[in-house]
């Protein structure tokens, strides 16, 4: 026989039946009783309740027809001046509303409402600003309007608080002398009261009716007004429940309601005609008194099992404990991981049987473990060999590949490094050779030695050119290469530069033109310098690659969002094979070998000009016909701004020597610059004095009056970045107007400028210095010194930072 066929068999006559009949008549005992008691609650709540209220509305309309009728009332209402009613009527209107609400505390807000809706005058004891002051739209007015009798009264949730309040409103009418002509009416206005509804909520917030009974209040729009304070309810009954609700206050009896996810007993009354009082009890509470009826059926089972215990126990022991105890047992085993528990099948006869069939496949079930767990520690082990065999080969290459990186750091330091100092041993010598063969050309030359000056002279700026390239590929390298982000003028930069290189064009006999857009912006944020050296990198190529014809540069702006430059250079020159066209703008590449050695150059130009483009946001390419030319393009991204920042303009930059005579101290430990120097200053009428380290420069500075510091970076004793703090130092210590330092360096990163400028300099020169340069500083230091003088303003603006200084004393 079925296991379930056998309890079923057992249970159901000894326990279930009789529970089922005694707990049936019970509980229709105690529902019964419970639910009289609950209705006649309820009744004497309500009842009451509403004797209450009524008295207090009606103290409530007489209070309010006697705040009306009062002469202080009358008198605002009769006064039709605006000026007179507020200045002199209205003060003591707010001391008898005053003097009411300190007489009745709930009554917190008095309004007198003008036909219109607006508010005429207004007291209120509470600090929650009002948030309609226009009562013309309110139905509530429009109701007030329509009353026949003047005196009206309605529960609303006030706007302002957000709380359930009275409003007690009063027509005012007044008959003045200046109406009563004929088809003049009377004056009237409205008295309206706000009203805390203590006497309702003092009863019902805390009310409770039995357990969770409670009782509410609604308007006659289902709003619930007034509920129990322990208990939230829905702002609004939907119109549903509502409609039921109204239903049943208007016939007064009780009512089962399905409700705020729960069955209520409810019974509703009408207070007046906009406001509805009901009680209500959870139908739940009135089944409570079963728990007596199953204390008393739980005695009479007790009795019962008390009488059949040992039978049932001996049977039930039999059939069903013992096998479900030792399964328990055996399943306990198998937890812990001994798969080696055999069960006990007893009951073979009754093979049907599901506790027997349980046990027997528990059993299959446990011996599957048994081999599961062996093949899974073979395995296991076998893994753990393989991780481990793994973990040791990788930890092995995070070794090397940790040592690779650090051997490529250094040599990446290294060559910085290197590149650093060849550039500075190399720059210094190129200084005095580009100096000395620029001042050998301004002497009389035979023309074949004069070709030889001019040979060596562009030898050097090749050179020198090389040298910047090297530089800047290996910024790029180490990824330390930034674009500066300053206000500048893209006009000026292209003529600059069109005017720096029409020289070298017209040495070939090329015309080089210009064509620039006319809406072009007068400012834009951006990097002049690198724009400048894109520039120069691409005319160079196009001067080299053009025997005869023209170069052109040309500029458009296209103003449409993003707003964007497109520039292009343009040549008649050898142009290039298509082939090499893709590969053009790879570092230390050029068309082919035979141009390599043809023309020269790195083939590190076009890379670094591409690298340029991309970091500031554009792109470069180029269109070329071999034989017939090349057209380089590049696009920039623009912002544009008010103005550029103040630039020193390339007319400036001449040989014409100052009509002012500076007295110039030069810091500089090379024999051969300091020659140069002194070449240089040769038929101007300036005066130089040379020291030779930072200690002298300092010294020399306290002892005599200059105008002017030229300090170079690389000193023996005291360097110059020193020595300019040391001169900053003392002139703020004295008082002394600070001089202008300008730093001499062989140093060719930008962030050897940034350094000059940050230890107290006023502008950074980088070796080789042209003639050309100096004198053109030497111009401009004079020229803000005479612009000074001439003001008599001590802080005149000069082409730095930092305001000229004259010589000290």
């Amino acid at each position: 026989m079925k296991l379930r066929r056998q309890l079923a068999i057992t249970l159901i006559p000894l326990l279930v039946l009789p529970l089922l009949l005694f707990g049936w008549l019970a509980g229709d005992y105690l529902v019964k009783s419970r639910r009289q008691a609950v209705l006649t609650e309820m009744e004497n709540l309500q009842q009451q309740i509403v004797t209450n209220a009524g008295i207090h509305l009606a103290a409530i309309r007489a209070n309010v027809d006697s705040f009306a009728r009062s002469n202080l009332v009358s008198n605002y209402v009769a006064v039709e001046d605006a000026v007179t009613r507020y200045n002199v009527f209205l003060p003591p209107l707010l001391k008898l509303f005053a003097s009411y609400a300190s007489a009745y505390s709930e009554y917190y807000e008095f309004r007198i409402l003008m036909p219109d809706g607006s508010e005429g005058a207004r007291y209120s004891t509470s600090e929650i600003a009002n948030k309609e002051d226009e009562e013309g739209e309110m139905p509530y007015f429009q109701r007030l309007k329509g009353s026949d009798s003047g005196l009206y009264t309605e529960f609303i949730i006030n706007p302002d608080n957000g709380q359930a309040a009275m409003l007690a409103s009063r027509r005012v009418t007044v008959q003045t002398p200046a109406r009563a002509g004929l088809g003049k009416e009377p004056l009237h206005a409205y008295l309206a009261v706000t009203i805390r509804p203590d006497f309702l909520t003092a009863q019902l917030t805390p009310l409770r009716i039995g357990q969770r009974g409670f009782a509410f209040l609604t308007d006659a729009s289902g709003r619930t007004l007034v509920g129990p304070g322990w208990r939230n309810l829905p702002e609004r009954l939907d119109d549903h429940d509502w409609s039921q609700l109204a239903a049943l206050a208007k016939e007064g009896g009780f009512e089962n309601l399905s409700w705020i996810g729960g069955s209520f007993l409810l019974k509703g009354t009408l207070l007046s005609d906009t406001l509805y009082l009901f009680t209500a009890v959870d139908q739940a509470e009135l089944t409570e008194g079963m728990r007596t009826l199953y204390g008393q059926v739980a005695a009479i089972t007790l009795a019962i099992i008390v009488l059949l215990f040992p039978l049932l126990y001996g049977f039930l022991n039999h059939q069903f404990v013992l096998p479900l105890l030792h399964l328990s047992q055996a399943s306990l085993e198998v937890g812990r991981g001994n798969f080696s528990v055999s069960l006990a099948q007893n009951n073979r006869n009754n093979a049907n049987n599901e506790l027997v069939i349980l046990m027997r496949s528990f059993q299959e079930m446990v011996q599957d473990l048994g081999r599961l767990k062996e093949e899974s520690h073979t395995y296991t082990a076998r893994l753990e060999k393989e991780v481990s065999d793994r973990t040791a080969e990788l930890h092995s290459k995070n070794g090397e590949l940790q040592q690779a990186k650090q051997q490529a750091d250094s040599a990446s330091h290294a060559k910085s490094q290197f590149l650093a100092a060849m550039s500075h041993e190399i720059r210094t010598p190129m200084n005095v050779v580009l100096g000395m063969s620029e001042v050998l050309l301004e002497t009389d030359l035979s023309p074949e030695q004069r070709r030889f000056i001019q040979t060596m002279h562009r030898s050097g700026k090749a050179l020198l050119a090389v040298i910047n390239d090297v530089l800047d590929f290996s910024r790029f390298e180490s990824g330390r290469f930034t674009i500066d982000n300053v206000p500048f003028s893209l006009r000026h930069v292209v003529e600059e530069t069109s005017c720096l290189m029409q020289v070298a064009a017209e040495e070939k006999g090329l015309t080089l033109k210009k064509d620039l857009v006319s809406d072009l912006p007068d400012a834009i944020l951006g990097d002049a310098g690198r724009v400048r050296q894109i520039l120069i990198n691409l005319l160079s190529n196009a001067i080299k690659f053009t025997h005869q014809g023209c170069i052109e540069v040309k500029l458009v702006f296209h103003t449409q969002e993003p707003q964007t430059l497109l520039f292009s250079v343009a040549d008649s020159g050898i142009g290039i094979a298509p082939k090499h066209v893709e590969h053009i703008f790879e570092h230390f590449i050029q068309a082919d070998s035979g141009i390599a050695r043809r023309y020269g150059g790195t083939g590190l130009g076009l890379s670094i000009s591409k690298r340029l483009v991309e970091l500031m946001g554009g792109r470069i390419w180029v269109e070329s016909t071999e034989g017939q030319g090349s057209t380089f393009f590049f696009t920039l991204p623009v912002r544009v701004v008010e103005s550029p920042t103040p630039q020193i303009e390339f007319t400036e930059l001449t040989t014409e020597v100052s009509a002012r005579s500076l007295r110039i101290l030069l810091a500089e430990d090379s024999e051969d610059n300091q020659t140069l120097f002194r070449i240089y200053m040769e038929k101007t009428p300036h005066q130089m004095v040379i020291v030779t380290d930072g200690v002298e420069a300092v010294s020399q500075v306290k002892e005599e009056a200059f105008d002017l510091v030229l300090m170079d970076i690389q000193m023996p004793n005291m360097d110059g970045y020193t020595a300019t703090q040391s001169i900053r130092r003392w002139e703020r210590e004295t008082g002394r107007v600070p001089l202008i330092i300008i730093t001499l360096s062989a140093h060719a990163a930008i962030e050897k400028k940034e350094e000059s400028l940050a230890a107290g300099c006023d502008d950074h020169l980088t070796k080789p210095i042209e003639k050309q340069v100096l004198l053109a500083a030497l111009q401009r230091v004079a020229k803000a010194i005479d612009d000074r003088i001439q003001t008599a303003a001590p802080a005149s603006p000069n082409p730095w930072e930092s305001p000229p200084s004259a010589s000290p004393g």
